[in-house]
């Protein structure tokens, strides 16, 4: 439990993007700031000795106060505060508390000026919609945006002496394949998985692949009739704060609802279940690489229960990732644990509903005839399973293709493991030539194992 008047780091952490969290000020002296020039997410310098001038700026809003460590310089300033009414806490541990968390800092050296001004191009869309969001909510709540014809935003950034933005010849723009919304979460350290999910949205909507997210699309469209309703793109920037903000808000639940929703409406056995599972939590999720997917697979396979094997090893992986303000290997235990819960809990609701109609559903002709038709949907399902595994096992390279609506990983030829692929060919024309049993298909396992361990084979491209 937090001391009194103070908020511990990971309750903080819950807050910062969201459009009613509070204002951050930080009051660690120059010295301090120096010493580490790093900032958490949203937060505002300040200097504690003329609280009195700056107090007003945070009218009506609630306010964090961030020291070094949270002694008297944190609370001193949050009393004044709340003796001008204004609702303020002080961040437990302080800055310190939240740098050994290992929560998200952004470096100051990104921005100059702190206090920020930004310049890009007329008749913003997703990108140029997107970064000012990120900007507001996780660099500087009270930033201004200049929207002006493409050909000056240069000048003018020049001018004021402000950083521009979605245009060809700033820093912050696209790269390669990715746009400028991925530039400011990777350059300002705010790699989270919400925010991680939530630039491949807007890569999808921005750069004309919605095949990267299905949500893309939806994107898309909103963004177009904003542009249609608002004239005005201070006006239209208002009113795209609120879709980012849904759009955010749900990415920071995906996680849960991923596991219950895969629990709730796939079916087909675990090997059907998991075709869909590697791809979400690799290409989409990003949660782990294929070669640690792989990893989960195989440990998978040597136990009973591989579903239910893979999905905690994948919850730990996630969340061993995002500890928040929670040791690692404790964040990692917990969510093992939470995937387990949701994915069991629609299980059972459905085998405890669904038991006393088992028998009458048998005799129901349609029903047969749909289940068929669903095997051998699943037998495909399990096939893509079986590609997509054998691709990342013997190819240390692969290369995403989009093509004609679909996308697969392509392997590198060039990067072909010759005993991975000596050892699966040996294996298949064990089973299918010479009808092999467990006995010696569990020695060419073991020579895997062996190969591996001295460095002969890898587990697959990173994804």
């Amino acid at each position: 439990m937090s001391a009194y008047n103070s908020i511990a780091p990971d309750s903080l952490s819950r807050l910062i993007g969201s459009p009613k969290g509070p204002i951050l000020i930080d009051v660690r002296t120059d010295e301090e700031f120096s010493s580490d020039p790093r900032f958490i997410p949203g937060a505002i310098h300040r200097d504690a000795g003329s609280v009195a001038g700056w107090a007003r700026v945070v009218a009506g809003r609630r306010a964090v106060v961030i020291s070094r460590d949270c002694g008297a310089l944190a609370h001193g300033v949050a009393a004044w505060l709340r003796d001008t009414e204004i609702g303020a806490e002080a961040l437990e541990g302080g800055y310190n508390a939240w740098a050994a968390a290992g929560l998200p800092l952004i470096p100051e050296s990104k921005l100059s000026p702190r206090e920020t001004i930004w310049v890009t191009r007329a008749r913003p869309k997703v990108d140029r919609i997107a970064c000012p969001w990120l900007i507001r909510r996780f660099v500087d709540p009270y930033a201004v945006f200049l929207f002006v014809a493409a050909s000056e935003v240069l000048a003018v950034a020049k001018h004021y002496d402000a950083a521009a933005f979605d245009v060809d010849g700033a820093f912050w723009t696209h790269r390669g394949d990715k746009c400028s919304f991925d530039a400011f979460v990777e350059e300002l350290g705010l790699a989270t998985p919400a925010l991680r999910r939530l630039a491949l949205i807007v890569r999808g909507a921005d750069t004309g692949r919605q095949n990267l997210a299905s949500e893309s699309a939806g994107l898309i469209a909103a963004s177009l009739g904003l542009s249609r309703l608002y004239s005005d793109d201070l006006e239209q920037l208002e009113a795209g704060l609120a879709l980012y903000d849904a759009f955010y808000s749900w990415a920071r639940e995906v996680g849960a609802l991923f596991f219950s929703k895969m629990a709730a409406v796939t079916f087909g056995g675990a090997y059907a279940v998991l075709a869909y599972v590697a791809q979400q939590a690799v290409e989409n999720l990003h949660w782990l690489s294929s070669g640690e997917m792989l990893d989960g697979l195989g440990m998978a396979e040597t136990t009973p229960g591989p579903l239910i094997i893979v999905l905690q090893f994948i919850g730990f992986m996630a969340a061993y990732r995002a500890p928040g303000a929670l040791a690692p290997l404790l964040a990692g235990a917990l969510g093992g644990l939470l995937a387990t819960w949701v994915t069991f809990t629609p299980c059972f609701l459905w085998i405890f509903v669904g038991a006393p109609y088992i028998e009458q559903l048998r005799g129901a002709r349609a029903l047969t005839g749909a289940l068929s038709a669903i095997t051998a949907v699943v037998v495909g399902v399990i096939l893509n399973l079986a590609i997509w595994f054998s691709v990342h096992t013997m190819f240390r390279d692969t290369t995403r293709i989009h093509s004609l609506g679909l996308t697969f990983d392509a392997p590198a030829l060039s990067s072909v493991d010759p005993w991975a692929l000596l050892l699966a060919v040996g294996a298949a024309v064990a089973i299918f030539r010479f009808k092999a049993g467990l006995l010696p298909l569990a020695a060419s396992a073991a020579a895997g194992v062996g190969l591996y361990a001295i460095g002969l084979i890898s587990t697959g491209g990173a994804g």
